[in-house]
């Protein structure tokens, strides 16, 4: 008698569920009311480097073609890569990341890197960098990375 009770009771609460979701209207948020587009970071590859700046092609905020931007690197920007480091002998911690300080002579045409920048950079094609990270690219089978 109760497992009736229990079933008729389970069913009947989906049933009201899916009348009641299946009333339901989806109301879109229109589009003015959407977050504002603020950018602190651009992600691209290195395509020059000249006189203290890196020149990457980015993809821009509005989803259109690819964007050069113009990354300038001051005594202050911090240009470092996350590397994993293997530890064998410590069995619950098999590998750890670590950060490695690089220069702007360590950079090459090619690489992947992120800029972030103390202002919103969304507008802007030239930019003073905070902090560089050069991107480690995992390589494809058969092939080396292209940061070895």
């Amino acid at each position: 008698m109760w497992l009736i009770v229990v079933l008729l009771a389970v069913f009947g609460s989906y049933q009201f569920g899916f009348i009641k979701g299946a009333s339901m209207k989806l109301v879109p948020v229109p589009q003015e009311e959407q977050l504002p587009a603020a950018l602190f970071t651009a992600f691209g590859q290195i395509k020059a480097i000249e006189n203290n700046a890196v020149i990457i092609e980015s993809a821009p905020t509005d989803g259109t073609e690819l964007l050069a931007r113009r990354v300038a690197v001051t005594k202050n920007t911090k240009i470092f890569e996350l590397a994993t480091i293997s530890n064998p002998q410590t069995p619950n911690q098999q590998f750890s990341v670590e950060e490695k300080i690089l220069k702007l002579s360590d950079l090459k045409i090619g690489d992947s890197i992120t800029a972030e920048a103390k202002e919103n950079i969304a507008e802007q094609k030239d930019f003073s960098a905070i902090s560089i990270q050069r991107v480690l690219s995992a390589p494809l089978p058969g092939t080396l990375s292209p940061n070895q």
